[in-house]
């Protein structure tokens, strides 16, 4: 494909210039994104870019296998010694530990609770403050979880709502 120039609109009307080379003499696939300063649309980009959406998690239910999408997560957490991981209506079993996930799914929404359990932000309902001053999280799917002092900070700053108690 000859290299190819697209003019499109973004929300403020501004022109987006989206160029495409193809050609045999590239050896490696190169995204570049120029602009004359750091935006909420580059930041958004880079996101897209950044976001894997092949990946699946697998969770066992009963016998079964079943490959999930992240966006489908409510939460994963830990019961015993097991890794459990919540749907809006089912309860799967998963594999991997759950410092795997919060490698894995950062960038997918997903931020550490506490010790035992990540949450996908998207699937919050409301944060509670305890009598004792401690936070909780309250699910979608009804399931609620601490936020450990350790992570309450990590949390506020992800969730743009400050680092403080």
């Amino acid at each position: 494909m000859p290299y190819d120039t697209l003019n499109l609109r973004n929300e403020r009307r501004d022109t987006l210039k989206v160029e495409i080379d193809i050609n045999a003499a590239h050896e490696t696939f190169i995204v570049s994104i120029k602009n004359n300063e750091m935006t909420d649309e580059v930041t958004e980009v880079i996101k897209k870019l950044e976001s894997d959406s092949t990946t699946k998690i697998i969770g066992k239910l009963d016998e079964s296998i079943y490959l999930l999408d992240p966006k489908e997560i409510v939460c994963f957490y830990t019961e015993g010694n097991k890794v459990k991981l919540d749907t809006l209506n089912k309860k799967y079993e998963a594999k991997e530990k759950l410092y795997a996930f919060e490698e894995k799914l950062e960038r997918h929404g997903f931020v550490r609770l506490s010790k035992y359990a990540i949450a996908n932000v998207n699937m919050i309902k409301k944060i509670e403050v305890e009598f004792n001053g401690s936070l909780v999280v309250h699910f979608k799917n009804g399931k609620c979880e601490g936020i450990s002092r350790r992570n309450v900070s990590k949390v506020k700053n992800y969730l743009g709502i400050g680092g403080t108690k």
